[in-house]
């Protein structure tokens, strides 16, 4: 690998654990960043296993690993759900082939270690994004917290409530990975989101993505009043469970709840056995939580998908004109009283601020 970051980046970073970069530890090397950081700093991550807690609360950074077989991040922590392994804590962030895991739970001793809420990533900021990364938990996996998130061709394992949060996010090309029988749970839940109400923006979209794995699985149930969660063109395994959803605690607000389906193939996609109050999405809904897939001619986006069948890369058009990316704008539509989608998810374009820096650098 080469140690040279390219231009854009206003300082490179190299951590490894044998001795042969500037740091041995992850979380020294963000501490050395200035918390007022300002230009995007690269952060090397040689092959190793990584076993510290860590905190990003600097804006700006951009962690580049070597794959998710070779780059680990680990640690064992079931102290609560706001205590997992790695924590995203300011803007301006992304990730690239890194796994990221809670070894709490694994294995499951009942009388060593008992199930507990135990969040391989918690991101708790805005403008935040995964490529080719793994996610590794049991419970709370993925602690999708708040803030505006993009993740692309990421494996994440878990089995109960393992991508969860309030966050407003799209995942695509992701695979989701149930591990329930090897924990010895007889029922899982893939995501449990927390809207609050018909004009929080937040939700989860999963687009092009695919569960599959060990163990029965709901698709989801929802942790907050007004939960919104779509799969759109996914594959299903047969682990799916006929009823797709459960209503958890919130049976006398279903009507409040969107938690919808379109267009997904495989054994576990057949909607004939449905909870009766999951949501049928129209065109013009649907359009408005995958927008991304149809807006791919606009400029200035923050996150570029680029062909259909390649890998999506950072925005390199704006590096040569224009600075770093902060505000996002996402489309809005005025919430009418009586229609429970309201707010639309449409994500990821960008408006681009004057700024004197040499702007989002690609991976």
């Amino acid at each position: 690998m080469c140690w040279a970051g390219p231009a854009a980046f206003s300082k490179t970073i190299n951590v490894d654990w044998t001795g042969h970069g500037d740091f041995t530890k992850l979380q020294d090397a963000i501490n050395s960043i200035p918390k007022n950081n300002q230009q995007w700093v690269l952060i090397n991550l040689r092959p190793g296993n990584y076993r510290e807690r860590v905190t990003v609360d600097r804006p700006f950074i951009s962690l580049r690993g070597e794959g998710t077989d070779n780059t680990m991040v680990e640690y064992s922590s079931g102290g609560g759900i706001f205590n997992g392994t790695f924590s995203v804590m300011a803007d301006n962030f992304v990730a690239k082939r890194i796994s990221f895991k809670n070894n709490y739970n694994r294995p499951l001793v009942e009388e060593y270690n008992p199930r507990k809420q135990a969040a391989a990533v918690r991101v708790r900021a805005d403008k935040v994004a995964f490529y080719e990364c793994q996610f590794i938990g049991v419970q709370d996996t993925l602690l999708d917290d708040s803030g505006r998130h993009f993740y692309h061709s990421c494996v994440i394992k878990g089995c109960i409530d393992f991508i969860c949060g309030s966050g407003q996010s799209r995942f695509e090309n992701c695979r989701l990975q149930i591990n329930g029988n090897e924990q010895h749970v007889p029922v899982g839940y893939i995501t449990a989101q927390a809207r609050a109400n018909p004009y929080d923006t937040n939700g989860f979209v999963f687009i092009r993505c695919t569960v599959t794995g060990s163990g029965n699985v709901y698709l989801g149930r929802p942790w907050g009043s007004h939960a919104r969660v779509l799969f759109y063109q996914s594959y299903l395994g047969a682990n799916v469970l006929p009823k797709g959803w459960d209503a958890w605690t919130r049976e006398n607000q279903v009507a409040d709840i969107t938690l919808a389906e379109s267009g997904c193939s495989g054994p576990g996609s057949k909607e004939s056995n449905r909870v009766p109050w999951e949501k049928k999405l129209s065109d013009k809904e649907l359009n408005m939580l995958t927008i991304a897939d149809s807006d791919r001619r606009l400029s200035g986006r923050w996150v570029d998908f680029g062909d259909r069948h390649q890998r999506p890369i950072i925005a390199t058009d704006v590096i040569a004109k224009m600075s770093q990316i902060f505000a996002l704008m996402w489309l809005d539509v005025a919430p009418r009283v009586s229609d429970c989608y309201q707010r639309p998810i449409p994500l990821l374009i960008s408006v681009v601020a004057n700024s004197s820096s040499d702007g989002i650098p690609s991976l």
